[in-house]
């Protein structure tokens, strides 16, 4: 699977909103995730929903260069628990991660692993003079 991942806050800087494409033996897929901290729990959270109708919630840890994706997420009409860490490199241009997935919250079994790299922003094709 490939694809785009665009993010930029929102609202002041208090919020992530990122937007996503991936294209695979599936087809594409499409989301649009909102994460944010939350000060009551002190902790960062993310919302994502998804083009063919799922969602997924997750609260977010940071330790060091590891995020740490953990929650819930709804497909085929069945609620399955999520855990995903992604380790970056230290430069922050690349990361890895490995999910898993669990209906019941005890047995884990391998859902995907993913490779991301930061790409270069595109060249401005704006002909506005400045």
């Amino acid at each position: 699977m490939t694809g785009v991942y665009d993010a930029h806050v929102i609202l002041g800087g208090f919020f992530l909103q990122a937007e996503q494409t991936e294209k695979g033996a599936m087809g594409e897929i499409r989301n649009l995730e909102i994460d944010a901290y939350d000060p009551v729990n002190k902790n960062l959270t993310s919302d994502t929903y998804l083009s063919d109708g799922t969602k997924s919630s997750f609260t977010i840890t940071v330790s060091g260069n590891t995020i740490t994706w953990t929650g819930t997420f709804t497909f085929g009409g069945k609620q399955y628990r999520f855990k995903e860490p992604m380790v970056f490199a230290p430069d922050f241009m690349s990361a890895t991660a490995k999910a898993e997935i669990s209906a019941d919250g005890k047995t884990w079994i391998p859902a995907w692993e993913g490779k991301w790299t930061k790409a270069k922003p595109a060249p401005s094709t704006s002909t506005r003079k400045k």
